[in-house]
């Protein structure tokens, strides 16, 4: 399957605001450099966040933004639609799928007073607009004697009240003023140690019919591989030099028991370390647990590492995640490095398997890609394959 404009109009969900209109704007011009001479149109709707702004955000459902949308998907009335990740319910309602984007704003939440304003004249009681509960807890250590209040709509509208007097601070996400052109309102950026944002927030989000093979083919762009480590004895000396090379990069690393430090010492110190203690076939984590948590994170364009003992295709039953990879994209490759087993989502020089019948050890078999279908049918061209490496 090639997406071209022979494939027609891609109808693109949107919430109808001036914020989501940006996002969903700047998210076609990405995709039509991508892939040039795909047709978009923009399908604006409302949500129940929308039409009701008097619920408290800490009380809403998980889908309060994006209901609507997905409503429209699944009726079919419309192909795809952009959210902001952090308004995306996890996991998705049955028949949905979808990514994280991978072009993320800032992801600090800022502070903002009245137009020339500082906090230097910041009442001790001051009256401070908030819309979680991560925000309330810094605002309470922080300004111990403000007075919290629930703020609801959108961004415009929130200003519109700060300005007016309904509020001396208000609590906001540095990449909705940004990409509203209003960084200047930001009166102080509040540093992530100091306050930790949601992992979605600053990403964008693209979601759309579970098996729609035009989106799993544009996925393909976006998600990285999903690498099966084999951890070998349990120490690093016994780790071959890629399974090392896949740890000092990874964003996420689900791990067995008895893996050693010296191994887990390898990940970023950014990286998620995730125990899920297998022992002679038990989980501390039911294995489609383990499962659904790769796929999740892979989802968000995340490099995942599944740190296995013994050898991964061998000792570490690799069908279990295989079949539940297969499933979710439909398009995916693994080969051997080194006497080891790699799965990868997306990647985009592997689309076809061949099954060597050696246990569950599956590994890419080159000659049977010739006229296949790989995933960057999207765009057979150099300069996506180009930017595809950039952003792995």
């Amino acid at each position: 399957m090639t997406m071209n404009a022979s494939s027609g109009v891609i109808r693109v969900g949107t919430r109808s605001s001036r914020l989501a209109l940006l996002q969903t704007r700047f998210v076609l011009e990405q995709l039509a450099r991508l892939v040039p001479g795909l047709r978009y149109e923009e399908a604006p709707a409302s949500s129940p966040g929308d039409r009701d702004r008097t619920l408290d955000l800490s009380e809403s459902p998980p889908d309060f933004f994006t209901r609507d949308l997905d409503d429209q998907l699944l009726a079919g009335g419309i192909d795809c639609a952009v959210h902001s990740a952090k308004d995306v319910p996890d996991p998705l309602r049955q028949g949905l799928d979808g990514c994280w984007l991978p072009w993320r704003e800032d992801p600090r939440d800022a502070l903002v007073r009245p137009a020339g304003w500082g906090l230097d004249t910041l009442p001790r009681d001051a009256r401070i607009g908030v819309s979680s509960g991560r925000r309330s807890a810094y605002c309470r250590a922080r300004f111990p004697q403000a007075r919290l209040a629930p703020v609801r709509g959108d961004i415009p509208d929130r200003l519109l009240q700060l300005d007016r007097g309904d509020y001396d601070l208000l609590v906001l996400a540095g990449a909705a003023l940004n990409r509203l052109g209003m960084r200047a309102r930001v009166t102080e950026w509040i540093p992530v140690e100091e306050l930790p944002p949601p992992d979605g927030q600053g990403f964008l989000a693209l979601t759309f019919r579970a098996g729609d093979p035009r989106f799993l083919a544009l996925r393909a762009l976006f998600v990285k591989s999903v690498t099966f480590a084999a951890a070998g004895t349990g120490s690093a000396g016994a780790c071959t030099l890629d399974a090392v090379r896949a740890l000092r990069r990874a964003d996420v690393c689900l791990y067995d028991a008895r893996i050693g430090r010296d191994l887990l010492d390898l990940l970023p110190a950014t990286a998620r370390r995730i125990a899920v203690g297998k022992r002679c076939g038990e989980h501390s984590l039911p294995q489609e647990t383990i499962t659904g948590e790769i796929i999740r994170y892979a989802r968000r364009g995340l490099r995942v590492v599944r740190l296995k003992g013994g050898d991964p295709g061998i000792f570490g039953r690799l069908a279990e995640e295989t079949a539940a990879l297969d499933a979710f994209v439909g398009l995916w490759g693994a080969g051997a490095l080194a006497g080891k087993t790699v799965a990868a989502i997306g990647l985009p020089t592997v689309a076809a398997l061949a099954r060597h019948g050696v246990g569950d050890v599956i590994v890419a078999d080159e000659a049977a890609m010739d006229g296949c279908v790989n995933a960057l049918a999207v765009h057979e061209t150099r300069k996506v394959v180009e930017e595809r490496q950039r952003m792995c």
